[in-house]
């Protein structure tokens, strides 16, 4: 199986401006990516076309829809954008960029396709790499985790080689091994509470200390 190119940067650097571009240029046209993350490594798409989204489908091998996490390379790009913006960045001071997904209320244009009932997945990888390229994309990204249906999400570079071909993926960012290799929590953050959806490594009761908020279950 032919691979993917591999576009390497060392552990904890930001890639070159160069990498920034090619990634970029490459979800740009529709394309689907690999990135790490400190969970695990993601596929990267357009958040806004359709295309792309059934790509993400198609490739993993999924056959039910499931729901897409809008990445973001931290809580700046989120300003203007959210419902309780206060309490909201409460809890992305303390804990992004980190293994948290928060489901909130969002504007931003172009989450419409990720969106349910007004409410969107977003996240901010801890990773340097992966979220300079998210800031530098002038559109929402998603990312999902690096896997077939049923397997197990890929954990380094060389296992997202093993598992997807060139003709799959227009590139592959090896940013080292994933340094956590397990799900973030999830979480729905709204004025009437937090709400677990999926337990993580952050714990719910840190969450809602420091959301201020009552933890619903």
């Amino acid at each position: 199986m032919s691979q993917s190119p591999v576009l390497t940067v060392p552990p904890g650097e930001r890639p070159s401006p160069d990498t920034i571009q090619r990634l970029v240029g490459a979800l740009e046209a529709g394309d689907l990516v690999a990135m790490p993350t400190e969970t695990v490594y993601g596929l990267a798409a357009r958040a806004d076309r359709e295309e792309a989204l059934a790509r993400i489908a198609e490739t993993k091998g999924s056959t039910e829809p499931r729901p897409y996490t809008w990445h973001v390379g931290g809580p700046p790009d989120l300003d203007g954008h959210l419902e309780l913006p206060a309490l909201v960045r409460r809890v992305t001071d303390r804990y992004w960029p980190g293994p948290l997904t928060l489901v909130l209320r969002s504007t931003r244009p172009g989450l419409e396709l990720i969106s349910s009932g007004g409410w969107t997945g977003v996240r901010a990888p801890a990773h340097p790499a992966t979220c300079a390229v998210l800031s530098a994309a002038p559109f929402p990204v998603v990312m999902t985790s690096a896997n077939r249906a049923g397997e197990a999400p890929a954990t380094d570079a060389a296992q997202v080689l093993a598992t997807f071909s060139k003709g799959e993926l227009s590139a592959v960012l090896d940013g080292g091994p994933c340094a956590i290799g397990e799900a973030s929590t999830v979480a729905r953050l709204g004025a009437g509470g937090v709400e677990l959806l999926r337990e993580g490594i952050v714990s719910m009761d840190e969450i809602k200390r420091t959301a201020g908020l009552r933890l619903l279950f």
